[in-house]
């Protein structure tokens, strides 16, 4: 090969874009939304630095990551709750608005304020239940 005039040497022409990253199929992914977001949370629970194509190589490789050891996790003792209730809400609304009042109407009389613990005991609650549940296996998983 002769070189043009004014070029000592013949370079290749460079390529664009990134390096490539070895052999493989490239694969293109859309995800949505809520899938993205998926993503980004267990990347954010394994490993902050790591990139988004190398979170899905892992995931596809069955890494679990941080939560792997929980599906293993037992209770030690089989105590479980017992209730209907969908929330505490509605019960500690009240007994806060309770407290409230009492405490108002003794600064009012110049008496000393009633102690916190006298309002909102839990097992006055909607959610109060406990049960102790030794024979049943499907207790002691959390």
């Amino acid at each position: 090969m002769v070189n043009p005039p004014g070029q000592d040497t013949l370079q290749p022409k460079k390529r664009r874009g990134p390096a490539p990253t070895g052999i493989g199929t490239p694969i293109q992914v859309r995800l949505q939304p809520d899938d993205l977001e998926l993503l980004d949370l267990w990347i954010a629970a394994n490993d902050p630095d790591m990139s988004r194509p190398e979170a899905m190589r892992r995931i596809l490789r069955g890494e679990r990551g941080a939560d792997a050891e929980m599906s293993r996790s037992r209770r030690k003792t089989p105590i479980v709750g017992v209730t209907s209730a969908a929330s505490d809400k509605r019960f500690k609304k009240a007994e806060h608005g309770r407290e409230r009042a009492a405490v108002r109407v003794t600064i009012d009389q110049g008496e000393e304020p009633p102690a916190a613990k006298q309002f909102g005991d839990p097992w006055k609650g909607e959610k109060d239940g406990k049960l102790y549940r030794p024979d049943d296996p499907r207790h002691l998983r959390k």
